[in-house]
């Protein structure tokens, strides 16, 4: 093999740290310049009015749905080449990305064909607002084409962080960070003598600046022939066997991911039901909390990353150690951002051209969201982390949807649907499920069960 490991560094004095910091905040900000891009969007579609806000908020969401089923792939995927990474199998790591791709591909083109043939029928799924479905419509038509870059994109992120090359996706999406911008704001507005196409101009926007990410991530990595690197004959070099032991590990990820998705979009027709002004406002909260949570799936993925290293390399105890580690550092990470979350939540709502009741809305739900980021974010690290790092993806498939389907969107139906009850009260009650989730994560982070080599056999 012509791939060369970069040597260890044995002179550091706090290596668990030192590594931490280098994984989590390429990703962390990686995420964020994704979740700056949303807010960006939302802010120039927010001049808009409130029901283009709420269109492509749906219409975002089966573009979501198709990102996380992507994200569910790479990310077990990323299970199998950190502890390859580990045990310094650079043909694992090979033959993994080749199935990766694959199978996203496969799903990819179903969802695409689904966006470009049927937008109607997918948006008066999510709301009964016929103005609100138009808008969609042209949004849906556009950004389903994309979704044939997109799991390429993914793949490859996700691998190149497995294998300690964080900084490789971050660059990548600087650039299409400002790509993306300033074609929103052409397109949208009609600039540079372009003509003024609103939502239509954010699709075509999204659409380019998907292509050019892909483009820019997989030349990076055959210009610096780094691991992902791999031949044609190195991806497809998998057998039933190992297609098998791939699938047994990341189909698990994938319905989590997926059955995420799917409750996030019952809760957002929960929310269009309540009302279009609800709807607008808990899209501009989740575009303000995404932007945060940033640093959560930085953080966290930086734990599975480390964990599953040491798992490959066959030091249990240790990666056992980096658990409890993880534990403590997400539930400070939680309570410093909630801080800075309800510190300037009352300034957030200004910014967008809402009415005055939307604006005082997303305060109050900013408020509710920064008391519960300390639970949230270390639900994030025993699901992203701990347990898939670990190779334990089906109790983190079970931990984190069974308790959402069985607890949340309950009480979200009877609370906002049944009892018309405020939207804060029902922020309130939902905050519960990660009270029960971040008990039982607990409990199976002590038990050791979730530890799984899976580079034996």
């Amino acid at each position: 093999m012509s791939y060369i490991f970069p040597p260890e560094n044995k002179t550091v004095k706090n290596p668990f740290y030192r590594k931490f910091i280098h994984l989590a905040l390429p990703i962390a900000f990686q995420n964020l310049l994704v979740s700056s891009l949303a807010m960006i969007d939302t802010l120039m579609i927010g001049q808009l009015g409130a029901p283009s806000i709420a269109a492509v908020g749906l219409g975002g969401m089966f573009f979501f749905l198709a990102t996380l089923f992507y994200y569910g792939i790479a990310s077990g995927a990323a299970v199998f080449i950190a502890q390859y990474w580990g045990n310094k199998d650079i043909t694992g790591i090979r033959r993994t990305i080749g199935m990766a791709l694959v199978s996203a591909e496969l799903g990819g083109i179903i969802l695409a064909l689904s966006a470009v043939a049927a937008p109607g029928v997918i948006m008066r799924i999510l709301t009964p607002d016929p103005a609100v479905v138009e808008i969609g419509i042209i949004y849906l038509r556009f950004t389903g084409i994309s979704f044939l870059f997109t799991g390429i994109t993914l793949t490859y992120s996700l691998v190149l962080r497995s294998i300690n090359e964080a900084k490789l996706p971050l660059i990548a999406s600087g650039i299409v960070f400002l790509i993306n911008t300033f074609l929103n704001y052409i397109l949208i507005f009609g600039h540079l003598g372009f003509p003024a196409l609103g939502v239509k101009g954010a699709a075509v926007a999204t659409l380019l600046s998907r292509f050019i990410e892909m483009v820019i991530i997989v030349s990076i990595i055959y210009r610096r022939k780094n691991a992902a690197a791999a031949k044609l004959n190195e991806l497809f070099a998998f057998t039933a066997v190992h297609v098998r032991n791939f699938l047994k590990t990341t189909v698990p990820v994938i319905a989590n991911e997926l059955g995420w998705a799917v409750c996030a979009v019952l809760f957002k027709m929960i929310y269009a039901r309540m009302g279009t002004d609800i709807l607008a406002a808990v899209n501009i909260t989740e575009t303000v909390g995404n932007m945060f949570f940033s640093f959560f799936i930085g953080s966290s993925n930086a734990c599975a990353i480390m964990i599953g290293n040491k798992i490959g390399k066959r030091e249990l105890e240790t990666a056992q150690q980096y658990a409890k580690k993880f534990t403590f550092l997400s539930v400070l990470l939680g309570i410093t951002l909630g801080i800075f979350l309800a510190a300037i939540a009352s300034f957030i709502p200004s910014a967008f051209k809402v009415s005055s009741e939307i604006k005082r809305t997303v305060m109050i739900i900013l408020f509710i969201n920064a008391a519960f980021f300390p639970l949230e974010s270390l639900n994030l690290h025993y699901v992203i982390g701990v347990l898939r790092g670990g190779g334990d993806t089906t109790f983190a498939f079970l931990l984190d949807i069974i308790i959402t389907l069985g607890v949340g969107i309950p009480l979200a139906f009877f609370t906002g649907l049944v009892l018309h009850k405020t939207i804060f009260l029902l922020m309130i009650l939902l905050g519960m499920e990660e009270v029960i989730k971040a008990v039982i994560g607990l409990l199976r982070m002590m038990s050791k069960k979730w530890i799984n080599n899976l580079t034996e056999g």
